[in-house]
Parts: structure tokens; sequence; C-alpha cells
């Protein structure tokens, strides 16, 4: 299964309707170790350096690495269906949509790039997402790859989401409202994409015996050392997107007592 060739949105619903019976034929085995791109991929470290948000080449630039982190999520949604194939059904099926929405999210900023003029490839993209799942300690955990995907990296994209737009806000050219315009679509559906990991991380910690926060408690920090996320969350997002009052507080102090220019020590590893 080649699961870059959900570009096309246009019959992507048509898609949905074959993909359950697709999925039991894949072993976990075929899930590849890095995803095929048709764009330059380079470590996120070594992309050249990014220009201002105010001019149209960077919000090019800021539409390009959306569309390379929306694409990452659908690919991240049906390799869960494809290495979870005894979750639950209910889970497999509100996943499944998620992975049509993230495919439609990529062709908005894709049309968008077309009509500034910087196709999808114009500039290097990188596979940090699919990578830090490949670096899990346990792969075969659901409820690690819930806490991993669906509550650190898509809350990630919440708090990214309204950090662009408060950046993007009162400039008011044909460029800008285009770049606004695709943003905000994708912010006002990520929250519905939290939540189902909001939900699903809860249910599954039942399903295993486990309390929820003090999970949460355990694991964010080791998340966190992992794969920083220094800007300031979009606390009130979150909570609209099921993050619980606990949660939110864990965060901001973990935030807060990180420094993370120190070189870590050794710890134990994360997920085990």
């Amino acid at each position: 299964m080649d699961v870059t060739s959900w570009f096309n949105i246009e019959t992507a619903r048509q898609k949905i309707a074959t993909l359950p019976s697709v999925l039991e034929g894949v072993a976990r085995g075929s899930v590849p170790l890095r995803p095929g791109r048709d764009a330059s991929v380079l470590h996120i470290k070594e992309h050249p350096a990014k220009r201002g948000i105010a001019t149209h080449e960077g919000q090019a630039r800021l539409l390009h690495d959306v569309g390379n982190v929306e694409l990452q999520a659908m690919e991240l949604a049906v390799r869960t269906l494809a290495e979870f194939p005894d979750s639950p059904r209910e889970f497999r099926d509100e996943l499944i949509a998620i992975a049509i929405e993230e495919s439609r999210h990529f062709g908005l900023c894709l049309d968008a790039l077309e009509e500034m003029g910087r196709p999808w490839g114009s500039f290097p993209v990188h596979t940090s997402l699919w990578d830090s799942v490949n670096d899990m300690s346990d792969r075969e955990d659901l409820l690690a790859r819930i806490m991993l995907v669906h509550r650190y990296m898509e809350g990630s994209g919440l708090d990214a989401g309204a950090r662009l737009l408060e950046k993007l806000k009162g400039v008011n050219d044909t460029i800008t409202r285009r770049t606004r315009e695709v943003v905000t679509v994708i912010l006002n559906d990520e929250i519905g994409h939290v939540s189902f990991g909001s939900k699903w991380y809860r249910r599954v910690c039942e399903m295993y015996g486990l309390d929820s926060e003090a999970y949460f408690r355990k694991v964010y920090p080791e998340i966190l050392w992992r794969m920083p996320r220094t800007e300031k969350p979009a606390y009130a997002l979150r909570a609209q997107a099921g993050f619980s009052p606990g949660e939110l507080q864990l965060m901001e102090l973990a935030l807060s007592e990180t420094d993370f220019q120190k070189k870590r020590p050794a710890v134990r590893p994360v997920f085990t």
C-alpha cells in the first residue's frame, strides 16, 4: 500500500470505502522505514533559513511546511491502522475519517502553493514526525502511539496553528488572505483530531487499567525532551480538545522547569 498516493483529494472519499479491506492484507513489516517523497528530503536542521512570514515567499514556505506536516499526519494515521489491526472498530473508523481529513488539508496546501507559483517540491521537506514514531521504544503499544501522535504531535499542531494565525493577523493582501484561510481551516479541524486523541487516550488507559493523569504525568516530560516544543501552548484550544486541567497544569510546569540547553543525563526509555 502506497499511502503517499492519497494526494488526489477528489477521489479520497471513494478510496475510504475500500481502505479497511486493503489494510486487512497489510503486514506490519510492510510499513516503510521512511515514506517516499517527490520532493527533496533533508533533516530539519539542514533546511535553509526561512524568509519572514510578512513576505509572500515566506508564506509559500510556511504553507509548504504545513503541507509536509499534514502529509505525515495522514501517513501516520494509516500507519496506526496498519500496525494495530486489532484496535477497537470504533477507533479505526474514526481514524480512517481523520486520515481522509488530513489528505484534504494537504490538498488545500497544494492548491494554495500552485496559486502562489511555488508548487510542491519548491522547498525541501523532512520526515521527522514519521521518524519519531520509528524511534519509539515500544512500537506495539497503542496507548504510547496515541499519546505521541494524537496528543503530543497533534496538540503541538494546535499551538503552531494558533501562533501562525496571530502572526498573519492585520495583513490583508490576497496571498495573505489565502494563507490565513488555509491555516484557519486546518486549525479548526485539528481541534477535532486532538479531541479524538483525548477520547481514545482515556479509553485505552481504562482498557489497560491505568490512571490517565498519572500516565500523562510520567510520559509527557519524556516526550518533551525527545521532541522539544518550546512555544507557549494554546491552553484554551487544548482544553476545548479534551486536555484536563491537571494535564494543562503539568504541561505548564514541565515547560517552566525544562532547560532545553542542558545536556540531558541518561534516563529510562520512553514508553516502557
